[in-house]
């Protein structure tokens, strides 16, 4: 059997609506479900984020010795009490650990695979935006799919990584193993916030998304890098509880600046179809030699396009 996820420049397929009237649709199973595997990647985090806050305040973790007033600091392995949780705090002992464990690793394979739409939506964008160079410059036009090219090998790379530290974050909790533990919420934060400057970069060189979405997403990106300078920043002027309460607080703004950023992408991601073609490819070249079989994940514009 075989399975690969098909570059748009060369597999894409538009809408029946923009089909050749005599042209064969894709074959495989239509699936619209790039906005929900999206609205799963940040909604699952996002959930599971209020749930074992809501429970580690009220008390419920296996932690009670190291709470005042429902809120305990064990990040930096102090017996601090703060007024505000690290996000490691609330999933640190049982029950919230489990939460966090089974729900965060749903949120990152979701995650994911939303990624790895939106790699294949930008190649379609890259021939586009090269297709329209192309008449004025074709230097210009190499240029721009070459960088975008770079660009987008290295914010795949970061994007794995990062999805990868945030399953470890949950995996290895403060009080089980904490070097291991803050090494993966450090692969997570910095390859996280690498990988969304690259999104932003690519947005600005291909100029197809609208300003305000651009300037959006990097005020996004902006917020991300000023609050995990704040959070990871030492603060020996200020009392040390006060130090812990805002840093925690620049981290928890870290993460939902993270959220936004991929939410926005639900702008471009309704406009998309999941094509699955699944076959074996013995069989297919065994019955035609000279056809090339299609097994692939397919993503096209016009989601909306095939009811008019």
């Amino acid at each position: 059997m075989g399975f690969s996820l098909a570059s748009m420049s060369s597999a894409v397929q538009p809408s029946s609506s923009r089909r050749a009237p005599n042209s064969s649709p894709p074959k495989g199973v239509k699936l619209r479900i790039a906005t929900t595997v999206l609205a799963l990647a940040y909604g699952v985090p996002l959930v599971t984020f209020i749930t074992t806050f809501t429970l580690h305040y009220a008390g419920v973790n296996n932690n009670t010795k190291n709470i005042d007033m429902g809120v305990g600091n064990n990040v930096t392995g102090e017996l601090v009490p703060t007024s505000i949780a690290y996000i490691s705090d609330t999933i640190n002992f049982y029950p919230t650990s489990n939460i966090g464990g089974l729900f965060v690793s749903v949120g990152a394979m979701c995650l994911l695979i939303s990624i790895c739409i939106r790699h294949v939506e930008i190649n379609q964008k890259v021939v586009i935006a090269a297709t329209k160079k192309q008449v004025s410059s074709p230097h210009a036009a190499a240029l721009l799919r070459k960088r975008v090219r770079g660009v987008q090998v290295a914010a795949a790379v970061f994007a794995a990584f990062s999805a990868f530290g945030s399953i470890g974050v949950a995996a290895f909790q403060l009080h089980i193993n904490f070097p291991v533990h803050m090494a993966m919420a450090g692969t997570f934060f910095l390859l996280g916030t690498l990988y969304c400057l690259l999104q932003v970069l690519i947005d600005f060189l291909l100029k197809l998304e609208t300003l305000c979405l651009r300037v959006f997403r990097l005020a996004a990106c902006i917020i991300m890098v000023v609050s995990t300078m704040v959070f990871v920043a030492p603060k020996p002027w200020m009392d040390r509880r006060a130090a812990l309460d805002i840093s925690a607080a620049f981290e928890i703004l870290t993460f939902i600046a993270y959220l936004l950023f991929f939410a926005s992408h639900h702008v471009n991601f309704r406009h998309l179809d999941v094509t699955v073609a699944v076959s074996d490819v013995r069989a297919s070249s065994e019955a035609r030699p000279g056809e090339q079989e299609m097994s692939a994940v397919e993503v096209f514009e016009g989601a909306g396009a095939e009811g008019a």
